[in-house]
């Protein structure tokens, strides 16, 4: 059984299978306890989890090769964004040990090697750093593409005598988004490609376990060429896929103990709904899809924005009317479609292309298809993204976060007015931490945005004047944390979620600007909506103050056990020889 009320985020296990740790968000939590992933670790000789004090805000977690120690990714206290990474005994004798800071430009995905030394991806996945495990600097950063491989890559797993890393990677490749899998060779500094369609890579004697969408697969490896050997043969199915796009998780130790959670993909028969203060649902459409990230509702409320990953696993923009049994996609080049935003007229969204092209960036483009696509603005750099969040009443202004690795910050994009001609972006300075997801309000006077300078996700809103941020701003989330804010269409009323509850507060900008105490609109764990993902959330308030959700199907809802199988190379042989006759 899975710790009660915690949604697992990812997790380890001692090389014997003896001991797993994981990373989990409470479900629910109070509000003073905040909702930060922390570490729950269960030694299965005893019956249940148990939470490992101190750890909230933790972001990775490493296993040392030897079963003896825990190394953990946290933010030392509640008042700092810096990460640390902390060490304790896995029998949890003694209290965790600061062993060095987490550079801001470093990923959370990191292996250890049998040698101590850490293998972390930097730059959102475009190079990758050595962290020698005797205490020393850091390498300096190596690009991945001096390896010898193009995209992004994230380290799974540590082969044997630090043999090897194998990565898990994303690129594109003539329109098409790829999920493989390579191995890196730490001695020479070349990296190579293994597997072009799978995820979730372990090694386990002599042969590469991965998955495709739900199913395991598993191919013959030599541990010594570094390479794969042989087609792959299929082991099981019904693995729990938690995104439409991403393979399926799970976990095998060196003496051949297997984990993993059921369920196949757990998003598919997701669904629209209406929902009154009252909590009265009715349907928004018959349609039942595998709606992801973010959900934009249209200015007259008569249209919804939607995301849905294709089989190429391209996130296409679509767009759904209420009471129509199918969305209509956007038709536009095959390139992942990010941060959809209506325009004020309801006719066009502003959306931003990335496939790894030179012609990526946000363009603009009619619903109905009657106009082509326009670019009025690039993607700044290779590792970086303006994803934009909000059009301005007057049709004038963009605003967009850009994304860059772990760092995150808006810029105003006034709209050119003709075709070819591009926007030249302004940062809009607001101190330190990460910012982003603005929105303006009705009128334009207000805009609505998180920030994270005080140490957790809150919501603030600041007046808006001449194209910038004018005054200071406040913080509406009663400093109990929040994130994607969605203005009411009266100007007046500000939502937003925290504790997978949808607040509500009132917005007064005479004489001052102010906001009232925040009160629940809306129980959005109880109405089955999914958690927030990618800074977008799957909810939107209609112009007559009712609520758009999308609901989850059956079946989505958190896991609360987790499968382990003991001897599984007994089975693997079994199916491998049964293939090779």
């Amino acid at each position: 059984a899975l710790p009660p009320n915690v949604s697992p985020q990812g997790g380890g296990s001692s090389p014997d299978g003896s001991t797993i740790v994981i990373i989990g968000v409470p479900i629910g939590a109070k509000k003073e306890a905040g909702a930060k992933p922390r570490l729950y670790i269960r030694h299965l000789d005893q019956p249940d989890f148990t939470l490992v004090r101190g750890t909230d805000g933790t972001v990775e977690v490493l296993m040392s090769p030897n079963g003896r120690t825990i190394e953990y990714w946290a933010p030392p206290g509640d008042q700092t964004l810096q990460l640390r990474r902390f060490r304790m005994a896995a029998d949890q004798s003694g209290t965790p040990v600061p062993v060095g800071d987490v550079a801001p430009d470093w990923d959370n995905n990191a292996v250890m090697l049998e040698s101590g030394d850490i293998v972390v991806s930097a730059g959102n996945g475009v190079r990758y750093v050595r962290i020698p495990g005797n205490g020393g600097a850091p390498s300096p950063p190596i690009d991945f593409a001096k390896a010898g491989i193009q995209g992004r890559f994230f380290p799974e797993m540590a082969l044997p005598k630090d043999r090897g890393v194998i990565l898990s990677g994303t690129w594109y490749e003539s329109g098409v988004f790829r999920q493989g899998i390579a191995v890196l060779d730490p001695k020479s500094g070349k990296a190579k490609i293994l597997v072009h369609e799978g995820g979730s890579p372990q090694y386990f004697d002599g042969t590469l376990l991965f998955t495709r969408q739900d199913a395991l697969f598993a191919v013959p490896f030599d541990l010594g060429k570094l390479e794969v050997k042989g087609e792959p043969v299929g082991i099981m199915n019904g693995l729990r896929q938690t995104r439409n796009w991403i393979n399926a998780q799970f976990g095998v130790t060196p003496n051949g103990t297997l984990f993993y959670t059921a369920g196949g993909n757990a998003v598919r028969d997701r669904h629209l709904s209406i929902v009154d203060r009252q909590g009265n649902v009715s349907d928004w459409s018959p349609e039942r899809q595998a709606f992801e990230y973010d959900m934009e509702t249209s200015p007259d409320g008569t249209k919804a924005a939607m995301s849905i990953t294709n089989a190429d696993a391209i996130t296409e923009a679509w767009v759904s009317e209420r009471g129509k049994e199918a969305s209509t996609r956007i038709r536009l080049r095959s390139a992942d479609c990010l941060g959809k935003v209506w325009s004020p007229d309801s006719r066009s969204l502003a959306i931003l292309l990335v496939s790894q092209d030179p012609s990526d960036g946000i363009y603009l483009v009619s619903v109905d298809g009657s106009t082509p696509a326009r670019r009025i603005a690039m993607n700044p750099t290779r590792t970086s993204f303006l994803i934009p969040t909000s059009w301005s009443p007057d049709g004038a202004t963009l605003l967009a976060t850009r994304v860059d690795g772990n760092k995150a910050n808006q810029w105003a994009l006034p709209i050119p007015a003709k075709d070819g001609e591009l926007a030249t972006p302004r940062l809009l300075p607001q101190g330190e931490g990460n910012h982003g997801g603005g929105s303006f309000s009705p009128d334009g006077r207000l805009v609505a945005y998180g920030s994270n300078e005080m140490g957790k996700d809150e919501v603030l809103v600041c007046a808006w004047r001449d194209g910038a941020f004018s005054g200071t701003p406040i913080t509406v989330s009663g400093g109990e944390g929040g994130e994607v804010a969605r203005w009411g269409r009266d100007g007046k009323q500000l939502y937003y979620s925290a504790q997978r509850k949808l607040m509500s507060v009132t917005i007064t900008s005479q004489p001052t600007l102010s906001a009232s105490a925040p009160t629940v609109a809306w129980d959005l764990a109880a109405l089955h909506v999914p958690p927030n993902v990618a800074g977008g959330g799957l909810y939107d308030v209609l112009p007559d103050g009712r609520l758009l959700a999308v609901q989850a199907g059956e079946g989505e809802e958190n896991p609360t056990h987790m499968a382990v199988v003991l001897n599984f190379a007994g089975e693997l042989k079994a199916r491998m020889r049964a293939a090779g006759k």
